[in-house]
């Protein structure tokens, strides 16, 4: 958990990661208590933050190789 929920509701998260030929895949589902939660979230900055913790992540894959 990054901070606390700014949406109503609960969120459920699932990552999905798979592997072809040597590369892995990673699928994130986020699944909220309603539809407009979900849009209110898009409307977010969600994206931004996602966005750069997966650079940061992948930034981390690249040094530890």
């Amino acid at each position: 958990v990054f901070d606390e929920a700014w949406h109503e509701g609960d969120v459920i998260a699932t990552v999905e990661l798979t592997e072809e030929d040597g590369v892995t895949t990673a699928t994130t589902t986020l699944r909220y208590d309603s539809q407009q939660v979900r849009d209110d979230v898009i409307k977010s900055d969600v994206a931004w933050g996602v966005e750069v913790s997966y650079a940061a992540l992948d930034e981390l894959i690249e040094v530890l190789g």
